[in-house]
């Protein structure tokens, strides 16, 4: 559910729906790695013209469901603007680091950076993913300290030319009604989202709020 008042609601039915569990006293959403997956097909275009944008994930991966290769947390379609992605098992990316990236425009190559933090499976880790599209830069923030900062991210503008349709929490996807792969297997404790430039004392708000 959309706390911020905005209605963006994730959603998804039958088998793919997630569960909500609690997990020390707080809630949680589980995926199960298979074929769960929470889906935004309404925000996508509040990143069409805009020259930053932040994503904040509270995350838990699991061990005991661990498909092979990527696992998306969270994506924004196309590849434009970005998708975090966790790989405790073999794949791309060493395990146990978090690959973020993505693109601006069509003309643009995708532009990934792992992290230098393993993060630990079966532990609660914040990731704070900001792609600064004015100045070429991106930011991987784990637990609140810089782990990536990427001063070549793209070329420099404001506005995208990809399909923004679909984000989504739990896998990724080309497009809406494109085929899901990359399940995450895990729980989600809380997503962020934000479009538009945040100074620092807004995103030390945001941190106190989680």
């Amino acid at each position: 559910t959309d706390e911020s008042g905005n209605s963006y609601n994730l959603t998804a039915s039958g088998s793919v729906r997630p569960t909500q569990q609690t997990v020390g006293g707080r809630t949680v959403v589980r995926f199960d790695g298979t074929d769960d997956r929470l889906d935004q097909t309404s925000i996508g275009s509040k990143f069409s013209t805009v020259g930053e944008a932040n994503f904040w994930t509270i995350g838990r991966p699991d061990t005991t469901n661990v498909p092979l290769g990527n696992r998306n947390l969270w994506y924004l379609s196309r590849v434009t603007h970005g998708s975090v992605r966790l790989s405790p098992a073999q794949s791309s990316i060493t395990p146990g680091r978090c690959r973020f990236g993505g693109s601006r425009v069509d003309s643009d190559s995708t532009d990934n950076d792992d992290s230098g933090t393993l993060i630990n499976t079966n532990s609660t880790v914040i990731l704070h993913t900001k792609f600064d599209f004015s100045n070429s830069d991106k930011f991987l923030y784990t637990n609140g300290v810089v782990d990536v900062s990427d001063t070549t991210f793209a070329s420099a503008g404001n506005t995208a030319s990809e399909n923004l349709s679909l984000f989504r929490l739990g896998a990724s996807a080309l497009a809406a009604g494109g085929t899901p792969t990359n399940w995450f297997s895990g729980d989600i404790e809380m997503q962020i989202v934000s479009s538009g430039s945040l100074t620092l004392s807004e995103i030390q708000k945001v941190e106190g709020y989680i």
